[in-house]
């Protein structure tokens, strides 16, 4: 509650570091019950509006917070990785997303 806490809370809060000047996932499940879904909806939404092209956003059904960090689980495969790899070949190239996407195959 003191000046530093919310100085530190400021530096991690990703909405804090709005707009987004590098390709981003905002990936998150709909059953979470960690981070409510809308919260990370609405930033989402407010990271598109200040930079449409970097950013897409996933929302997995019936995925919870710990598929959506776990990068061998189902909703990272399916899901995350086409997204990001889809991310990176619009900034990055074709050869970038296709080592991705052989690296998880």
């Amino acid at each position: 509650d003191d000046e530093e806490g919310r100085e530190r809370y400021a530096q991690a809060s990703p909405a804090a570091l709005l707009p987004v000047t590098f390709p981003t996932v905002v990936a998150y499940g709909d059953a979470d019950s960690h981070v409510p879904p809308e919260l990370v909806s609405s930033y989402a939404k407010s990271a598109s509006t200040g930079a449409p092209d970097l950013v897409r956003e996933v929302c997995i059904p019936g995925v919870d917070h710990f598929d959506v960090v776990n990068a061998g689980s189902d909703a990272w495969k399916g899901h995350i990785v086409p997204a990001l790899a889809a991310l990176l070949e619009t900034h990055l190239g074709a050869e970038v997303a296709s080592a991705l996407r052989q690296g998880i195959a």
